[in-house]
């Protein structure tokens, strides 16, 4: 009875994969995943087929082949060839007066599937997809670079991070990633660009430096304060620090607060604004801007924690 309701659900599946309609597929695509229905596996690729031959027709929003690539990669179908179609797919879509490009997922979702069942051509197209005009699928390549395990790896995200990007999510992306694969040598890399004026370099690295929680990165940001005279750079200074999220990061932001000039003394209590449901530091903040006695400190502290 057991395998007369499975043959019945696979021929059921089987039907709603081969339907006309995009959301149709996708829908019968996740059953299929969620059912282990591996001898669908053709049937999915050739809905993948036809429904990249027509595009923006039949699949906008490229929504029925994703759930199609999502399956086969949870099937463990290492269906290569459709994968490497995929990871280079555009589809240009009507998008407020222009077009747009909705295939930057797909791209990635492909990517990530040949860089599980080990396609000898990924680093090409990973390297291709960090050079991908829409943001999403440059960070998607970022971070698959870091998972994979590639020697090329490492290489392709700092001649990424020197070149070219203006967007700072995915230059922040390209920092994490090296931080991921090589904390000693990314730190050190990180470095280099906070001695920038500002930009999108500069915060990127400061921010991942910091999402890191390392504590070289605690030195190198720490360092970093004392050279910075622009007020706007310092703040996302410190801001790093903080997010750091460790004590001696908490005791050299208190310590601003009690000792350096006012204004970075109102920077350090801004970036530790992230902690306002900390009772304990709270209180130590509290403490700290009412021995300073300063005005300006306590509207920090009051607009920070209420």
């Amino acid at each position: 009875m057991k395998a007369q309701g499975k043959a019945q659900s696979l021929e059921l599946v089987g039907k709603l994969i081969a339907d006309r309609s995009s959301s149709v597929v996708a829908k019968a695509a996740k059953a299929a995943s969620d059912i282990g229905a591996g001898e669908l596996a053709p049937q999915l690729v050739q809905a993948f087929e036809r429904f990249a031959k027509d595009g923006s027709q039949s699949d906008k929003g490229c929504h029925a082949k994703l759930a199609i690539v999502k399956a086969l990669r949870l099937l463990n179908c290492g269906e290569s060839e459709i994968l490497a179609r995929g990871v280079r797919y555009v589809q240009m879509e009507p998008f407020y007066g222009g077009v747009e490009d909705t295939a930057a997922p797909l791209r990635v979702e492909c990517a990530a599937a040949l860089v599980e069942v080990g396609w000898r051509g990924v680093e090409i197209e990973l390297a291709q997809l960090l050079a991908d005009p829409i943001a999403d699928a440059r960070i998607g390549a970022a971070r698959l670079l870091a998972q994979s395990g590639l020697p090329s790896a490492e290489p392709l995200l700092r001649l990424r991070a020197l070149t070219g990007d203006t967007e700072g999510a995915a230059i922040q992306e390209y920092f994490v990633a090296l931080l991921s694969l090589n904390p000693t040598g990314a730190v050190e890399f990180c470095s280099h660009f906070l001695d920038h004026r500002g930009g999108p370099r500069f915060e990127a690295a400061a921010i991942a430096l910091g999402e890191s929680r390392l504590e070289t990165a605690f030195a190198v940001l720490a360092q970093a304060v004392q050279k910075q005279h622009n007020a706007h750079c310092r703040q996302v200074l410190f801001t790093s620090i903080a997010l750091l999220r460790r004590n001696d990061a908490m005791d050299y932001l208190l310590s601003a607060i009690a000792k350096e000039p006012e204004p970075m003394a109102v920077d350090a209590v801004e970036a530790l604004a992230i902690y306002d449901r900390d009772e304990q530091l709270v209180r130590r903040i509290r403490q700290a801007v009412a021995h300073r006695g300063s005005v300006k400190l306590r509207q920090a502290a009051e607009k920070a924690f209420g």
